[in-house]
């Protein structure tokens, strides 16, 4: 009766995110103590964070190509997109536009 809930929660997610979500749950359905738990919630949710920041480096990069960018100053009118490639590592910010590009 337990699993009641999370299955319906579950069955009404996309396809798409149901791993997702059952990997979130994962933890908490695990028998043994809370550390255990939390210690592998924080494993998943590390995979997590960066499955997302690889996500959105592809899309900062598929947008500016699309766009034929040639500066990181052009971005400046795009308030998301000039965000989102802020919040990218140095050095893939490096990779996009070379530094010495105006």
């Amino acid at each position: 009766m337990d699993w009641l809930l999370p299955m319906f929660v579950i069955s009404r997610v996309p396809k798409p995110s149901r791993a997702a979500l059952a990997e979130q749950l994962l933890p908490m359905a695990l028998p043994g103590p809370s550390s255990q738990r939390l210690a592998l919630a924080a494993i998943g949710a590390e995979r997590q964070l960066k499955r997302q920041a690889l996500t959105e480096q592809r899309l900062v990069e598929d947008a500016i190509r699309a766009a034929k960018f040639t500066a990181a100053a052009q971005l400046a009118p795009f308030p998301a997109l000039d965000g989102a490639f802020k919040r990218l590592p140095v050095a893939v910010q490096s990779a996009i536009f070379p530094i010495g590009t105006p």
